[in-house]
């Protein structure tokens, strides 16, 4: 596949990994300084996890969570490519037109993906584990959502929507621009090796979010991603898909609240193993078929 030139400054995608890499570690120093005064400065409490806990505090929640995903992924995404490109936005490919059909195709396929990441998630749990490790791993998933449980609390339209920018939109932009947008354009760039740089950064982008029993799932999510990028060559194209993907979890658990029932229901309704081996032909059927299409000039 070939890239377009993008107006190089002189340094390598690989350099340009290394520093990518260490601009989230300062991201995420800075970022947890600036969360950290912006919710002091909106709640008058000091910061700390019983706190960030309280129902009471969520839209503070959503604030300090959003900016410290724009410093972890965001800014460190734009330097990054800003060192390695005077075009930020060639480099990205956000300049690039897609047809709907790419954006049809990427809607399907995460209508799919949920079936299919309920099946991954079913195989995940048959993993044999030592006792310690599963009363390790299920402390972080249940630390995991008491977060997603306090950020989602909403009792109207106007919740709704706030959740929907800051738990659907927001992670849909800045892990796209941070994951596929860089990370996986460098390394394709530096190797040349496209499912090379999809497979590693779907698994990067999976452990990034310290779940087990979800890490099967949102490794082929990314790579699902990363493929939709890599042949789309458009970064709207994966943040359409991501916000998608996203934007379906909010309105299962805003129908689930409705109907006062809790996070819990949603996850123990898994999908029957075999509707997700369905979903997977269907997906695979997808990408075979729109592979063309993506491809060639029809994008």
């Amino acid at each position: 596949m070939e890239w377009e030139k993008t107006d190089q400054t002189g340094m390598s995608e690989k350099s340009g990994l290394f520093l990518l890499i260490a601009l989230m570690a300062m991201g995420y120093l800075i970022g947890g300084f600036v969360a950290y005064f912006t919710w002091e400065a909106m709640t008058g409490v000091p910061f700390s996890t019983e706190s960030m806990q309280d129902a009471s505090r969520a839209l503070e929640v959503r604030i300090a969570q959003t900016v410290l995903s724009v410093f972890i992924f965001l800014v460190p995404s734009y330097v990054a490519v800003r060192a390695v490109s005077r075009t930020p936005a060639a480099y990205f490919r956000l300049s690039r037109h897609s047809t709907w059909r790419a954006y049809a195709f990427g809607t399907v396929v995460m209508i799919l993906m949920i079936f299919v990441a309920s099946m991954l998630a079913q195989f995940t749990e048959w993993i044999p584990l030592s006792a310690q490790m599963e009363l390790y791993f299920k402390d972080m998933e249940e630390q995991y959502l008491q977060q997603i449980e306090v950020m989602s609390q909403m009792n109207n339209w106007t919740d709704f929507v706030i959740v929907l920018i800051t738990m659907a939109l927001v992670p849909a932009v800045v892990e796209e621009f941070f994951f596929r947008g860089t990370f996986q354009n460098m390394m394709h760039r530096a190797t040349g090796q496209l499912w090379v740089s999809i497979i590693i950064t779907a698994l990067l982008f999976s452990a990034i979010h310290f779940s087990f029993y979800g890490f099967l799932a949102r490794t082929a999510l990314g790579i699902v991603l990363g493929w939709l990028y890599g042949m789309s060559r458009n970064l709207w194209v994966p943040i359409m898909a991501h916000f998608i993907n996203n934007a379906i979890a909010v309105g299962e658990v805003y129908y689930l609240r409705s109907v006062g029932r809790s996070i819990d229901d949603g996850l123990t309704e898994q999908v029957p193993w075999w509707g997700g081996c369905i979903a997977l032909g269907a997906l695979l059927f997808f990408i075979r078929r729109f592979h063309q299409q993506l491809s060639d000039g029809t994008r």
